[in-house]
C-alpha cells in the first residue's frame, strides 16, 4: 500500500492522492460537479460538502439527509441497549456507522461525537461512553429536526417492507457490488432498512461491514444469501 485516505472520504483529497501517484494534471471534472447553489441551507449542516461527496445529485443528498434523521430515536435507542447490554463491540460497531454517515452528509459534529465515543468503546471505556452519550444524542436530536424542519419530507405510512421490496434493494445493490461501484455505499441503505425481517443475527452488520471496507465479492455473497431467505419467506405462487 502506497498511501491512504481516511473515512469520509474527501473527494478533493482523493483526487489529490491520484495526481501524486498517476501524474494526473488535473482532477476530472465530471466526477465533481460544482455543488447547485438552491439547496437550502441547514444549521449545523456543511451542505456543500455532503452535496460534494454525493456528486451534487440534490435528490439523493436530501434523501439520505432525511434517512438519517428519521431514524435518529432508533440509532440512539441501539446504542443506548449496547450500552446496557456491556457490549462494548457493539457500541463501537454503531458509532462507527454513524460517525462515517453524518461525516458523508456533512454532519461535523455528530460525526466527531460518534468518533470519540468509538475510540473509547474501542478501548473498552464504557463508562466513558456511557458519559458521553447524553452530547451525542443532544446533537443527534438537534441536527435531525433541523433536517425535517427545512426539508419538509413527505409523510411515509410506517409500514414493514415486504419480501419483494427486499429483493428489489438487494437486486439493485448486488448489480453495483457486481461492478465494484462505490454507489453501493448509497445502495445498501435500503438494503438494510427492509431486509431486517429476513436476516441472520448479524448478517446485516458484516454486510455493512464488507461494504464500508469496500470488499464487494464477500459482500455480494452475503447479498445472495439474504435474497435466498426473503426468496424463500415469500408465499408460494398459485397453482405452484
Amino acid at each position: 500500500m502506497n498511501d491512504y485516505l481516511s473515512k469520509p472520504a474527501d473527494p478533493e483529497a482523493l483526487f489529490a492522492k491520484l495526481k501524486k501517484w498517476l501524474s494526473l494534471q488535473s482532477a476530472p471534472q465530471a466526477i465533481c460537479p460544482a455543488v447547485a447553489p438552491e439547496f437550502p441551507s441547514i444549521k449545523e449542516v456543511d451542505t456543500v460538502d455532503g452535496l460534494l461527496r454525493c456528486s451534487g445529485n440534490e435528490k439523493l443528498y436530501a434523501s439520505l439527509l432525511l434517512n438519517l434523521s428519521h431514524g435518529q430515536e432508533e440509532a440512539t435507542r441501539n446504542l443506548q441497549s449496547a450500552l446496557q447490554q456491556g457490549n462494548a463491540d457493539r457500541f463501537q460497531f454503531l458509532c462507527h456507522s454513524l460517525k462515517g454517515e453524518a461525516g458523508n452528509l456533512g454532519l461535523s459534529q455528530l460525526s466527531a461525537h460518534a468518533a470519540r465515543l468509538e475510540k473509547w468503546a474501542h478501548e473498552k471505556n464504557l463508562a466513558s461512553c456511557q458519559g458521553g452519550m447524553p452530547a451525542l444524542e443532544e446533537s443527534f436530536r438537534s441536527v435531525a429536526k433541523r433536517v425535517l424542519q427545512v426539508l419538509k419530507p413527505t409523510p411515509v405510512l410506517a409500514q414493514p417492507a415486504t419480501p419483494s421490496e427486499a429483493l428489489e434493494s438487494l437486486e439493485i445493490l448486488q448489480t453495483h457490488l457486481a461492478k465494484s461501484d462505490g454507489d453501493s455505499l448509497v445502495a445498501l441503505q435500503p438494503v438494510l432498512q427492509r431486509s431486517v425481517l429476513w436476516a441472520k443475527p448479524g448478517q446485516l452488520e458484516l454486510l455493512q461491514q464488507l461494504v464500508e471496507r469496500f470488499d464487494f465479492e464477500s459482500a455480494l455473497q452475503v447479498t445472495r444469501e439474504l435474497s435466498q431467505q426473503c426468496a424463500e419467506s415469500q408465499p408460494a405462487a398459485n397453482g405452484s
